[in-house]
């Protein structure tokens, strides 16, 4: 069974788990900024947006919000590729940005993140999958 490692609460374990993230083979990366990898996930973000609307409008709520929790990724992983840096682990992606942005960014918005991170991660576990 896998572990969970969540963002740390204070400064010096969010630290920590920033150089964890660094250390894993698809964790944070420095690469050349790419405006189309910009253009690509916002266009991602607008169709998570979407399929957020129809799908709560349809009354399918556990869709609505999946889409609404990559709407939001995608735009933050948009802004990570504008400024160079590539991360594949959602956590250290979250985690990342808030440390980046930590006096521009909306705390709900990190817990929002790091809540649905959280549960997806519990479904997965309770239903058997790794």
């Amino acid at each position: 069974m896998s572990s969970v490692i969540l963002c740390g609460d204070t400064m010096q374990e969010g630290r920590r788990y920033l150089t964890w993230c660094v250390k894993r083979s698809k964790g944070i990366r420095l690469v050349r900024p790419s405006e189309n990898l910009v253009r690509a996930y916002l266009k991602k973000s607008g169709n998570a947006l979407k399929s957020m609307e129809v799908n709560a409008k349809a009354g399918i709520l556990e869709w609505a919000v999946s889409a609404s929790y990559y709407a939001k990724y995608f735009s933050v992983y948009a802004l990570l590729s504008k400024i160079g840096v590539k991360c594949e682990i959602h956590d250290c992606t979250i985690a990342l940005f808030n440390h980046l942005f930590i006096d521009g960014v909306s705390p709900q918005l990190v817990q929002e993140l790091q809540t649905f991170q959280l549960n997806w991660f519990a479904r997965r576990l309770l239903s058997g999958q790794r």
